[in-house]
C-alpha cells in the first residue's frame, strides 16, 4: 500500500480526473500501471486485486501481475499536475517523510560507489520509484538479485544500463544502498557513509 495519497487542489477537468483516478479504489493513482488491454489502475489496487483473481477487472480476460506495465505517460501527467498545484500529496503513512534530494552531493564516497550510486539514484528519481524501493520486502524472494517482481526487476535493468560498470556484486551492493536512502533518507545513508567505504 502507498503511503501517500493525492488529492485535487485545483480546478481538473472532469475527463481528467477521471483518466488519472483509479477504477477500483475510487482513488488518484500514486503508482498508475497498465495492462495489455488498455486498462488503467493503480498499482497496489491491481495487486490486490489479483491476490483473489486471474482475470482484469474490466475485461475479464486472463491477467497476471508480471502481466501489469508502468504507466509512464499518466505519471508524467500526474507529476505534471502536482508541479502546477492541481493535485497535491497527502502523507497517509503516520511517518515521517524521507529526505530524497533533487541533487544530493555524493562526494563523502570514495569515487568508485560516487559514481555507482549518483548513476543509480538519477535512474530511480527518472522512474520515479523512490517508494515502491521503500515499501519492498526485499528478504521476501531472497534478495533484490534474486527477485522475480517486474518493478524490481525493471529497476535493476535500468540501473545496470546507465551504468555499465557494474558486476554482479556491485549492482547487489548498490541496490542495497539506495535501498537505504529509500527507506531512511540521504542523511541517514550519509551519516552512516563509512558503511559504504571501499
Amino acid at each position: 500500500m502507498s503511503s501517500f495519497k493525492y488529492e485535487i487542489s485545483g480546478h481538473l477537468d472532469e475527463d481528467i480526473i477521471d483518466e488519472i483516478t483509479c477504477p477500483i479504489s475510487c482513488e488518484i493513482m500514486t503508482h498508475p500501471v497498465i495492462t495489455p488491454y488498455g486498462h488503467k489502475f493503480d498499482y497496489y489496487s491491481i495487486t490486490k486485486w489479483l491476490e483473489t483473481h486471474n482475470t482484469c477487472p474490466f475485461s475479464r480476460k486472463p491477467l497476471l501481475k508480471k502481466d501489469i506495465l508502468r504507466d509512464s505517460n499518466l505519471r508524467k501527467k500526474l507529476d505534471f499536475y502536482l508541479f502546477v498545484d492541481k493535485i497535491k500529496r497527502i502523507n497517509i503513512s503516520g511517518e515521517k517523510e524521507v529526505d530524497i534530494p533533487t541533487n544530493p552531493d555524493f562526494s563523502f564516497l570514495d569515487s568508485h560507489t560516487r559514481r555507482m550510486i549518483e548513476k543509480a539514484y538519477c535512474t530511480v528519481s527518472r522512474l520515479d520509484e523512490w517508494e515502491y524501493i521503500r515499501n519492498y520486502n526485499s528478504n521476501i524472494d531472497g534478495g533484490f538479485l534474486l527477485s522475480k517482481d517486474e518493478i524490481i526487476i525493471n529497476i535493476l535493468t535500468e540501473i545496470e544500463n546507465d551504468y555499465m560498470g557494474h558486476s554482479g556484486c556491485s549492482i547487489g551492493i548498490t541496490i542495497r544502498m539506495i535501498e537505504k536512502i529509500a527507506k531512511h533518507g540521504y542523511e541517514s545513508f550519509k551519516k552512516d557513509s563509512t558503511l559504504y567505504q571501499s
